[in-house]
């Protein structure tokens, strides 16, 4: 199967971005960007394909996807069938490694993170209690920009953590 890159290159002038998508079923696209990729899973079920990693998902899973990682999310049969009433939901933070700057992650204090991100090139499932993470992700939608970034770095220094 084919991937297709896509373009983030709105990442420009950003830290990161984060979307929150809403559709009948995620869309069947096996592709791969330049950028780091965090998923949360609000709602949905199916097959996750990451690399040559292919496991169920199901909600409330965090998923760390490295740059340049073909992945795709199939929903279940059910999503597809005619007057399904099911959604598949999702946050997707997309960021490049460099996002805090060229030198931040080689400082010492930022260890953690930078090994998390470099382990992300194979991809990251984070098991266990994840609702408080994404309560802490969901939250960055109502944070101004400067606290939205501050958040995050925090965000991943736990996930480098957990």
């Amino acid at each position: 199967m084919k991937s297709f890159q896509i373009d983030r290159s709105n990442l420009q002038n950003q830290a990161f971005t984060i979307r929150r998508h809403k559709f009948p079923y995620f869309l069947k696209v096996w592709h791969y960007h330049t950028e780091l990729e965090l998923v949360v899973v609000l709602k949905s079920t199916g097959t996750r394909f990451i690399g040559d990693n292919i496991e169920q998902f199901k909600h409330g899973e965090i998923i760390l996807i490295g740059k340049d990682l073909p992945h795709m999310w199939f929903n279940d049969k059910e999503y597809f069938e005619e007057g399904s009433k099911l959604e598949a939901e999702a946050i997707a933070i997309h960021f490049r490694e460099d996002f805090a700057g060229e030198y931040f992650l080689n400082m010492s204090e930022m260890k953690g993170v930078s090994d998390l991100l470099k382990r992300a090139n194979y991809g990251i499932r984070f098991y266990g209690e994840t609702n408080s993470i994404i309560e802490r992700i969901e939250k960055l939608f109502s944070l101004n920009e400067f606290d939205k970034v501050i958040e995050f770095i925090k965000i991943l220094n736990f996930l480098a953590k957990h």
